[in-house]
């Protein structure tokens, strides 16, 4: 194999591990982030609300519950991607 051959498998290499790096600590930043606002909502003052604003509170949480994750492929990008 000659050194070019070397150099260009590496920089593939490289440029293939950085780019998993990004798209794991990106997914996983995004899940991390989406379940604490199901948190931060869960501490508003809803019982000074109206009924419109606490029905509109309800389904904004039902859709809150499970965190947003990003999948492809049926895969999820998060820390479970690299280590599988």
């Amino acid at each position: 194999m000659s050194n070019i051959c070397k150099i260009r498998l590496f920089y593939m290499a490289t440029g293939f591990s950085s780019l998993m790096v990004v798209f794991v600590l990106g997914g996983q930043g995004l899940i991390d982030e989406s379940s604490v606002i199901f948190h931060i909502v869960m501490k508003w003052p809803w019982y000074q609300w109206s009924s419109k604003n606490k029905k509109m509170l309800l389904i904004f949480t039902t859709n809150i519950v499970q965190p947003i994750r990003f999948r492809f492929a049926g895969t999820s990008l998060d820390y479970g991607l690299a280590f599988n």
